[in-house]
């Protein structure tokens, strides 16, 4: 995924839970910090579960605290 369609993904949420589970994926550690809080907090378990997995990749970036 280029660094334009991560910025384009990063505007939008998708009202599908599996897309929404797929854009965290995708996004990975470039996810932003409103974005990854969202996931965490969303509705769909599959959700949470990709940003509670990326979570490791955070690890020292001081605007997930």
């Amino acid at each position: 995924m280029t660094d334009d369609a991560k910025a384009d993904a990063a505007t939008s949420w998708p009202d599908d839970a599996e897309e929404r589970r797929l854009r965290v994926r995708d996004l990975g550690g470039t996810i932003d910090a409103k974005m990854f809080v969202d996931a965490l907090g969303d509705d769909d378990w599959r959700v949470r579960r990709e940003a509670v997995m990326l979570s490791p990749r955070l690890v020292g970036r001081t605007e997930y605290v």
